[in-house]
């Protein structure tokens, strides 16, 4: 990493703390995303790093202070939630753009709604869409795993969650993904104005006759009782969308590219016995979101002064790739105990998806291992690689013996 000169960087950041870093395109992406952000972490001589990209920001490269970050709401604002400031700024919705205490009552309507209790009610029908899914390929011995498999089976749960049509779902993705990309191909406004479109009236149809979906569930709750106002309806649902529709199908794909390329870790997890214990692991190994934090007053911070207004990068990377953290953390080690990460968050945001997505990584592990207990990567050169807040994989074409 060399070291950027900008005439325009505050002058509170001291020159030693300064690194060309493009969070939305890390170095090294078109070969390992996962190895760029390890590589951040391990040779950066500070907890905390500017860069001039992007406007300008603050990176935490250092697994335990980032933890800690997260739960500092108090004065790491979630006004700005991504980088490039001039789009988030553009992110209205909620709960994701509020802080305590306004944010609370919005999550926990989102904790009662996506609770363990409700992820198994419907654990046989997550099971039964994996499975379909699978066999609809597993004969042909090929299959691209993003298009046939992680790209459909989060979304066609996700969608059946809150009531949409499975015919919608490839719209809908296209808009949300525009929301969180890098230089999407739909503007960010207009992305957030078909979105807006869209569910404005399913919002006022769901608020008037509410069924048992998740976003019925969510709609007809009371905020600080009281009915929520139809724009923060408008916007929570917009939201619950955005975050359902994306990180889980981006973490099966980095995932299987993973075990495609070690057939080691595939030998291991043939042992069903353990597998659910081994998930952790591939949590801790494989996060994908690059979030934000807009400082709301100055705080030291590993000897340096992050002011009010700095907009500061929380990469989910960082924790669970921190070697001060974990030895040998590009390895999946699934002899570790309780890995330590942040692939979820921590504080008031944690990720309330976050049971769903375990669940939904081991039953995909559960159903492909009954059917193909050893596969291959089929590719001539590594998967193509994008940025932005989450990381994804373009495809990911992979082999067996049928």
């Amino acid at each position: 990493m060399s070291v950027a000169v900008a005439a325009s960087r505050p002058a509170h950041v001291p020159d030693d703390r300064v690194i060309d870093f493009d969070v939305n395109a890390p170095l090294g992406l078109g070969g390992d995303f996962h190895q760029a952000w390890h590589e951040l972490v391990a040779d950066t001589p500070h907890k905390l790093m500017w860069t001039d990209r992007n406007g300008g920001h603050w990176i935490v490269t250092d697994g335990p202070l980032l933890h800690q970050l997260f739960d500092r709401p108090e004065v790491l604002s979630n006004r700005i939630l991504f980088i490039p400031r001039d789009v988030s700024q553009h992110h209205k919705l909620v709960p994701t753009t509020l802080d305590p205490p306004e944010h609370t009552p919005y999550r926990t309507l989102l904790n009662r709604a996506l609770s363990p209790r409700t992820v198994r009610m419907i654990h046989d029908n997550i099971a039964a869409v994996s499975a379909e899914l699978i066999d609809g390929f597993v004969a042909s011995g090929t299959c691209d795993f993003i298009a046939d498999y992680s790209s459909q089976f989060p979304i066609r749960i996700f969608m059946a969650l809150v009531g949409l049509p499975q015919t919608d779902a490839a719209m809908l993705k296209y808009c949300c993904d525009a929301m969180v990309r890098a230089n999407p191909d739909l503007p960010f406004t207009h992305a957030s104005d078909m979105l807006a479109a869209y569910l404005a009236p399913v919002v006022r149809q769901r608020r008037q006759s509410p069924g048992d979906d998740l976003l019925s569930v969510l709609l007809v709750g009371e905020i600080d009782g009281a009915p929520m106002t139809d724009t923060r309806a408008l916007q929570l649902a917009m939201q619950v969308l955005i975050a359902g529709l994306d990180t889980v199908v981006n973490m099966l794909g980095f995932v299987w590219y993973y075990l495609a390329t070690h057939p080691e870790a595939q030998a291991a997890l043939a042992d069903v016995s353990k597998r659910a214990d081994m998930v952790e692991e591939i949590i801790r190994r494989f996060p994908g979101v690059t979030i934000a934090r807009l400082a709301l007053s100055d705080i030291e911070v590993d000897d340096v002064v992050i002011r009010a207004d700095d907009v500061v990068a929380m990469p989910t990377m960082v924790h669970g790739l921190d070697p001060s953290v974990h030895s040998c953390p590009m390895e999946l080690d699934f002899t570790r105990r309780a890995p330590a990460h942040s692939t979820f968050g921590n504080g008031p945001h944690r990720c309330p998806g976050a049971h769903l997505a375990r669940t939904e990584i081991l039953i995909s592990l559960d159903q492909w291992f009954a059917r193909i207990p050893r596969f291959a990567y089929d590719g001539d050169a590594p998967p193509v690689v994008h940025g932005g807040i989450v990381g994804t994989l373009e495809s990911l074409p992979l082999r067996w013996d049928a």
